[in-house]
């Protein structure tokens, strides 16, 4: 395994961790948007919880959340 895959993997999960309390609310969200979009959610786990990091800190970093590849 490669030093980036490691390195990857390990700030996984002190997000994961980290923002532990926020995925659930983040995990509302993004089903009643897939909802009303009439899109599916990626069911592999990791995928899933990443997107929903990427939520969180995109909230934090722009006060709003950004959908990754979704610019306006």
């Amino acid at each position: 395994m490669s030093s980036e895959m490691i390195k990857m993997m390990k700030d996984f999960f002190i997000n994961y961790f980290k923002y532990h309390k926020e995925l659930k609310k983040q995990d509302e969200w993004i089903k009643k948007y897939a909802k009303h979009k009439n899109y599916k959610v990626n069911p592999h786990w990791m995928m899933y919880t990443n997107l929903k990091l990427w939520l969180i800190e995109t909230q934090k970093m722009f006060g709003k959340r950004v959908l990754p590849g979704y610019y306006r």
